[in-house]
This record gives structure tokens, sequence and C-alpha cells, in this order.
């Protein structure tokens, strides 16, 4: 996948979190397409309309967390 977009999911409540984990994916060598969302409603969405190659999940958020992801 080095140097291949790939389609990222990132479940996080802070934009500035999600923008440093793109910036260390980039770093590394991958550029990925992808989307940001921090409710349990958006994450069912963006389930349901798109295919993703990974999803990353902040641990803790005030409405939804990984484990619930």
């Amino acid at each position: 996948t080095m140097g291949r977009p790939f389609r990222l999911l990132i479940v996080e409540d802070s934009s500035d979190d999600a923008e440093l984990m793109l910036f260390s994916l980039r770093r590394g060598g991958l550029d990925p397409a992808w989307e940001r969302v921090e409710t349990a409603d958006g994450l069912r969405a963006a389930l349901t309309t798109g295919s993703w190659d990974a999803v990353i999940s902040d641990f803790t958020m005030p409405t939804l967390g990984a484990v619930a992801a």
C-alpha cells in the first residue's frame, strides 16, 4: 500500500488528533483518502455508504468510544 491511497475511517472527536494521525501516516508514506466521524449516527452512515480499508478510533469520547464503535 506504500504510495497508494487507501480509505481510512477515523472515529475521533478532536480534529487536531485526527490531523496528527494523518500527518504520521503521510510521513510513513501512506496517502489516505479519509473521513472523520464523531458520533454513532455518523459511524453508521459512514459504514453504510462506504467501504473502508482501515478504521482508527479514539478509545474514549463523550458520545462514542472504541468499544461501542
